[in-house]
């Protein structure tokens, strides 16, 4: 064994080297053989620097990890937030495209009703045409009057216009009151030239004068002006409405007199006819019109 234990490689390397092993203080050793051939075994400071570079690495592959933990958190969050973004993007496209799908068919309906008018009119106009050129502007009504009584004023008139007369009129019989048996908008009479009973073969000039009566709501004249209901009170209002035919009449009572120096008990403050307070005396309403009188009045006492 080598007594040159603190030579190390300077030892190994040098000309006073000596056959045997040797130990460096380093950790490093080697040995020489007696061919002069040797070996040399790196020590402790090496291996140290080895395990430096392994905590280097360890703490790279740390800090590669933390980051990678932060983008996923990142995109975690990007997620988590992105999602309820998207639903409510997508509900909004879904939105509008059902409102454009809607507007569509709503274009295209109108479309075919401005068609079906056009070939409704077109339709009546050859059968004048036709009435002019070979019937002397005669057509059929292609109804009798009995099936015109009853009905609706609306399908009525539909039904003189197609059959291709244009100079008609709607008289209502303002006939309607509580208790009727009547409907509102029902034919009473139709009258071709004066006459009120034809079948649907008679011939007519549709040129002729067609008188169409139909039962409505009867109609009664207010009494007074919205200034004038003012000069009154509730009860004699009320009492007058009532004679006249009126029905649906209400009162608002205004508790907010002291003293009744300013208002009298039962003044009226406004009377609102159908929502409105302006109308003239001699204005004509349905018998059933919304009448609302408010009127100034002594509070309870407590």
């Amino acid at each position: 064994m080598s007594l040159f234990k603190d030579k190390g490689w300077d030892y190994l390397t040098s000309d006073s080297q000596d056959i045997g092993t040797y130990y460096g203080d380093d950790g490093s050793w080697g040995y020489i053989n007696s061919d002069g051939s040797s070996s040399y075994f790196e020590g402790n400071e090496n291996e140290e620097n080895e395990d430096e570079s392994y905590d280097e690495e360890g703490e790279d592959d740390t800090n590669a990890t933390a980051v990678g933990n932060g983008i996923a958190a990142l995109l975690d969050f990007a997620i988590g937030f992105g999602v309820p973004a998207y639903m409510a993007y997508k509900n909004a496209k879904h939105e509008e495209e059902r409102k454009e799908a809607e507007r569509r068919l709503e274009e295209e309906r109108i479309r075919k009703e401005k068609r079906k008018i056009k070939q409704k009119k077109r339709k009546i106009r050859n059968k004048r045409l036709k009435a002019l050129l070979f019937n002397k502007k005669n057509i059929k009504t292609d109804v009798s009057a009995d099936a015109l009584v009853g009905n609706y004023v609306e399908y009525v008139t539909e039904r003189i216009k197609e059959a291709g007369f244009n100079n008609y009129e709607t008289v209502p019989i303002k006939d309607i009151y509580k208790g009727s048996n009547k409907k509102i908008g029902e034919v009473e009479q139709v009258v071709i030239n004066g006459q009120s009973c034809f079948d649907s073969n008679t011939m007519f000039s549709y040129k002729s004068r067609i008188i169409i009566s139909y039962h409505a709501k009867r109609e009664i004249a207010f009494p007074i002006s919205s200034r004038q209901g003012c000069k009154m009170t509730c009860d004699d209002l009320m009492k007058k409405l009532h004679e006249l035919g009126y029905t649906e009449i209400y009162t608002e009572r205004m508790a907010d007199l002291v003293t009744g120096w300013i208002h009298k008990n039962g003044s009226i403050e406004y009377v609102l006819v159908n929502g409105k307070t302006k109308y003239k005396k001699g204005d004509m309403f349905n018998y059933d019109v919304k009448i609302e009188i408010a009127y100034h009045t002594f509070a309870k006492k407590m």
